[in-house]
């Protein structure tokens, strides 16, 4: 690990993990937190609007967690996962942010390997494996306490995302435009990086890009990008693909020219336009993903 464990020790640590109307796969994600190696960090739920049952869920955990929990919540008006997470990020303390999806399960070293990556001005993005849906069905709270889902890390998995770091790293020392590749579900940010970017650009209303849309405004901000892909890792719970894999307002809005590293939609807007309140009714069930 790059970091040592007092440099690590040094600075507070916050854990976002985005969620909707999926208390079960959300209570298995939040168990594997209890399993880390590094425990002094907060874990901040940003909830787009899901139900009473997710409340009731959280509430009950934080008897067994090990870590303190904020829950954020939003009413549901359909996909506004940019929004709830500036929600979070307005909730957040911590020097180094950690992003995650409340369907992902973490691997014991994830908080102390993106922890003793930190550094000012920076960012991190790890890697993911997709469970299938037999595995995912078939998953339990035991198999969680015990670590037995990393069985599923194989030595073809692995060999797979060294090629997808090394790929990225090429990228980086290129300074090719749009990479190296990050996933929502797994990047840490530092804190004061993200105010400056004004947060995650709430232009962004429905599935799709506003992960993206951060990273490129991050490069474009001269912000330090580091590699994980080969040893950050979390394990993503199966669910249905998205019917719409972009939602097409969205990604003409990502293609859009003269994008700058700080958006104007974000933490605070700084225009006049109207930012979208909600998904139009017709797609908000299009663009929802929960839980099967």
């Amino acid at each position: 690990m790059r970091g040592s464990l007092r440099s690590i020790q040094m600075h507070s640590i916050d854990v976002i993990i985005s969620t909707y109307n999926w208390p079960q796969a959300l209570e298995l994600s939040l168990l594997s937190y209890t399993r880390q190696t590094y425990t002094n960090f907060r874990v901040i739920i940003a909830d787009d609007g899901s139900t009473y049952e997710t409340r009731e869920m959280i509430e009950r955990f934080r008897e067994r967690a090990n870590f303190p929990i904020t829950h954020v919540w939003q009413e549901d008006r359909g996909f506004r996962k940019s929004r709830i997470l500036n929600e979070a990020l307005r909730h957040s303390s911590a020097d180094q942010l950690i992003f995650t999806d409340g369907d992902c399960l973490s691997e014991p070293n994830l908080v102390e390997t993106h922890a003793g990556c930190y550094r000012r001005g920076g960012f991190c993005m790890g890697g993911y494996i997709r469970l299938t849906p037999e595995y995912t069905h078939k998953i339990s709270e035991e198999k969680v306490i015990s670590g037995g889902f990393q069985d599923q890390m194989t030595v073809d998995r692995k060999r797979e995302l060294r090629k997808i770091h090394w790929k990225n790293h090429f990228h980086v020392l290129l300074g090719t435009r749009r990479r190296p590749k990050m996933m929502g579900l797994n990047f840490s940010v530092d804190r004061k990086a993200a105010l400056e970017l004004n947060g995650f650009d709430e232009h962004y209303v429905g599935w799709g890009q506003e992960d993206s849309d951060f990273r490129n405004r991050c490069v474009l901000a001269g912000f330090t990008p580091t590699c994980l892909w080969h040893r950050a890792w979390v394990f993503h719970l199966y669910h249905a693909p998205n019917p719409e894999k972009k939602y097409k307002r969205n990604l003409a809005y990502y293609r859009r020219r003269n994008v700058m590293p700080r958006c104007r939609h974000g933490l605070v807007n700084e225009t006049e336009e109207a930012i979208p309140a909600e998904v139009d009714d017709a797609l908000v069930d299009v663009f929802r993903v929960s839980g099967p």
